[in-house]
């Protein structure tokens, strides 16, 4: 019996410190976005994890929680790729699956990470970095990275490719 009470008693605890937090949980959805136009570089700023896929789809995929799913904001301006979201932890990190055959530039500002799902096959791929972002691709191609002083990278090098690391 009072093994039954306190069983009772510590789940009406939590049920009562969860709802005095306010905090209603959250809710993860997915959504796609058909392209409009052709690209062959990338603008992203916000709480963004963008990942490049290596095929010729033309139908990017959004990740994430709820909120900032429906806030990302994405268009295509004169061949570039633009893709705004809100600024948040990494927990809410809101993930953009971009699927490309050649690029050419990416520009990572406000935290935002990069990386590859496979190779890529970009002959020549220049990464801007503007502030504290983590990248990880991996390219046939040669890659340029240009970055101010607040940056960490992983790039796998294959045989016939280069890495050039400028500072800005």
């Amino acid at each position: 019996m009072k093994r039954k009470l306190m069983m009772i008693a510590s789940m009406l605890m939590l049920a009562i410190s969860t709802f005095a937090t306010g905090k209603s949980p959250q809710t993860t959805t997915s959504r796609n976005w058909a392209v409009d136009g052709q690209f062959n570089s990338i603008v992203a700023k916000g709480n963004i994890e963008v990942v490049l896929v290596y095929d010729e789809s033309q139908t990017i995929r959004i990740e994430g929680n709820e909120k900032f799913v429906n806030a990302l904001h994405l268009q295509v301006e004169d061949n570039v790729l633009k893709l705004s979201g809100l600024k948040g932890s990494a927990k809410e990190r809101t993930i953009v699956y971009v699927p490309v055959r050649e690029l050419n530039n990416v520009t990572l500002k406000g935290g935002c990470n990069l990386s590859s799902k496979g190779r890529l096959e970009s002959k020549r791929l220049h990464i801007r970095i503007e502030g504290l972002s983590v990248v990880n691709v991996k390219n046939l191609g040669d890659v340029i990275i240009d970055s101010d002083d607040q940056y960490q990278f992983n790039y796998q090098k294959v045989e016939r490719s280069t890495v050039r690391i400028e500072k800005a």
